[in-house]
C-alpha cells in the first residue's frame, strides 16, 4: 500500500498528537538553530578566557545534571506518568524534592571541597554556585516542560522553550 503526505493529513486531521508532535519539532530545530548562529557571536565578543568559562560551564553542567539529579526528570518520566496517572502530581513532587535535594547535597559536597573542584574545572567558585542554581532550576522545569509534552499542552510547553 503507498501513502502519500496527503493521505497521512488526512487521516491525522488536526489532530492534537499532529499539532503537538509539530509544535514540539518546530521548538526543537528553532533552540538547535539558536545554537549554532550563537556560538560564532560568542567566539567573536568573548576573550579566550571568557569563552573557555563558557566551554567548560556548558560542558560540565552537561555531565553534572546527570549526576546530580539522578537522571529522573529524564529518562523515566513518560513510563511513570502512565505508571502514577491518578497521582501525576504526586510522583513530580517527589522527584522534584529528591532532585531538589541532591542539588543542595552538591552545593553542600562543592563548599566542602571548594578549592579541588575551583582548580580541577578552573571555574571560579560563583559559576559552581550559578551551576547547582541552574540545574536546580533546570529539573523542575524539565519536569513540568515533560509533563505538558506527556498532556500535549503544546501551547504553554511552546512559550516556555520560547521564552527560555
Amino acid at each position: 500500500m503507498h501513502w502519500s503526505m496527503t493521505d497521512l493529513k488526512k487521516k491525522l486531521g488536526g489532530s492534537k498528537e499532529l499539532k503537538a508532535s509539530s509544535a514540539y519539532l518546530i521548538c526543537s530545530v528553532l533552540q538547535r538553530s539558536l545554537s549554532v548562529i550563537t556560538l560564532p557571536l560568542f567566539a567573536r565578543v568573548l576573550s579566550t578566557e571568557e569563552f573557555g568559562y563558557s566551554t567548560v560551564y556548558n560542558s560540565t553542567m552537561a555531565v553534572a545534571v546527570i549526576f546530580v539529579s539522578l537522571n529522573l526528570p529524564y529518562g523515566s518520566f513518560s513510563p511513570a506518568m502512565l505508571k502514577f496517572e491518578d497521582d501525576r502530581e504526586g510522583y513530580i513532587s517527589a522527584v522534584n524534592t529528591i532532585c531538589s535535594f541532591l542539588m543542595v547535597l552538591y552545593l553542600g559536597v562543592y563548599f566542602l571541597f571548594r578549592d579541588f573542584w575551583d582548580g580541577l574545572l578552573g571555574l571560579p567558585s560563583i559559576l559552581m554556585i550559578f551551576m547547582g542554581i541552574e540545574m536546580l532550576m533546570s529539573t523542575s522545569t524539565q519536569l513540568w516542560m515533560g509533563r505538558a509534552r506527556f498532556e500535549y499542552r503544546y501551547k504553554s510547553f511552546v512559550t516556555v522553550t520560547l521564552v527560555t
